[in-house]
């Protein structure tokens, strides 16, 4: 005999009741009967339209869990979908991988994609609020072909929700009291869109259904706001005297625009000495065998001539595979990480001097730094690694709207 189910109904109509979805089920391994109520994410809602849809979603998702051989006596139903969802998969061959559904698809995007480690550190739990929204919205066995634009937007609200219910109910005291962000959501759209662009690139789907939905207007928070004048001449005072070399890594990140984990990955051989370049290129991972680049492309990054000098000068002694900065900055067998410049320079600079701009703001300074000494915006971004100048504006160039209008002011003739 088989376990049976019937009778599964929404209880709840008014907004001052607990909702729930409630069916009779019977075990035929126990013979006994048990009258189980799902609610998961019902109650959250805060209108009797919301509720009954959202009641809707789950009695369906109730249904097919139950087809699908979920025992109420055996576990909970956020237990049963987890362990469907972590069973282990056979291999999907190139002739499967356009069957598989939303879940099977953007897992198996996640991991055909070459991340870099702290990226990696982001899309891990971001892959599991993805599930979790998509499971909730009964879309997670949907076929990935047919998840267009509109679940889509569905699952990010639902991303928002569930996120806005942990700030509420946490109490962790880091995150109370907080809200959920246009900022977030335009983050979860990226990311969501990053893999979808996988699926796309592997004609898995034919096109990626994340790339009209319009993004949010973000808040500035000021967390990468340029240094002023003063604050530049305090920091490099201070740096001089307290940690000279701390000041030299801050010198190339500003005259380069380099990120700084690449910089920390670059070796002496890196400099190519004739044509006034670091060839990041020739080392697109290093020994971990993790990305270094954001964009793994051929790219050669421009070195003035004052900073080439200033290489030469530092690589007397050194062999060609030391890194330029190692151990306390100085140069040297030891690969560091972007984590101890982060430690050092928010107790030096944000904590003992009291200044607080982050190190990463010292790139974007560099760029308005170059774009007042005359050199074009296309070139500035091109340094950057980036390939149209879109990115170079709306996040690094603080001072390119106020150029435009100066421009405007001084050089529009008269009649």
């Amino acid at each position: 005999m088989q376990n049976t189910f019937e009778d599964i109904k929404i209880y709840g109509e008014r907004l001052d009741q607990e909702w729930f979805v409630g069916f009779k089920f019977y075990c035929a391994q126990r013979k006994k009967k048990k009258r189980p109520q799902v609610r998961l994410g019902i109650n959250y809602y805060n209108t009797v339209r919301e509720r009954s849809k959202e009641a809707e979603n789950v009695k369906a998702l109730v249904e097919q869990c139950l087809k699908e051989g979920w025992n109420p006596f055996e576990s909970s139903i956020k237990e049963f979908i987890t362990a469907q969802q972590t069973k282990p998969q056979g291999p999907i061959g190139l002739n499967d991988a356009r069957q598989m559904n939303f879940v099977e698809a953007i897992t198996w995007a996640y991991k055909k994609k070459d991340l870099r480690r702290n990226s990696k550190r982001c899309f891990d739990p971001f892959l599991k609020k993805v599930i979790a929204a998509a499971t909730d919205l009964c879309i997670h066995t949907m076929h990935i072909r047919e998840v267009s634009r509109y679940y889509v937007k569905e699952l990010l609200d639902r991303m928002k929700l569930n996120r806005q219910r942990f700030y509420d109910t946490s109490q962790e005291p880091q995150y109370k009291g907080k809200t959920f962000t246009p900022n977030l959501y335009n983050s979860y759209l990226a990311m969501l869109s990053c893999l979808f662009f996988e699926l796309e690139d592997s004609d898995v789907i034919e096109y990626n259904p994340c790339e009209k939905i319009t993004r949010k207007t973000p808040i500035d928070f000021g967390t990468h706001r340029h240094p002023t004048e003063l604050e530049v001449k305090r920091i490099k005072e201070f740096l001089a005297e307290r940690h000279p070399q701390f000041l030299s890594l801050l010198r190339v990140e500003t005259v380069t625009g380099m990120r700084p984990n690449e910089i920390l990955d670059v070796k002496f051989s890196m400099i190519d000495y004739l044509n006034s370049t670091i060839n990041i290129s020739d080392a697109l991972y290093n020994e971990a065998g993790e990305l270094i680049s954001k964009t793994p492309a051929y790219r050669r990054v421009p070195v003035p001539c004052f900073l080439l000098e200033w290489f030469k000068e530092r690589a007397i002694g050194q062999p060609d595979s030391n890194y330029i900065f190692s151990r306390r900055f100085c140069p040297g067998p030891h690969k560091l990480t972007a984590h101890w410049v982060s430690v050092l320079w928010r107790q030096l600079i944000i904590e003992d001097l009291g200044i607080k701009v982050s190190f990463y703001s010292f790139k974007g300074w560099g760029g308005d730094a170059k774009r007042d000494a005359g050199i074009d915006i296309e070139a500035v971004a091109a340094s950057y690694g980036h390939t149209s100048t879109n990115m170079a504006r709306g996040v690094y160039l603080k001072k390119e709207g106020e150029r435009l209008r100066k421009q405007i002011i001084e050089k529009t003739p008269d009649l």
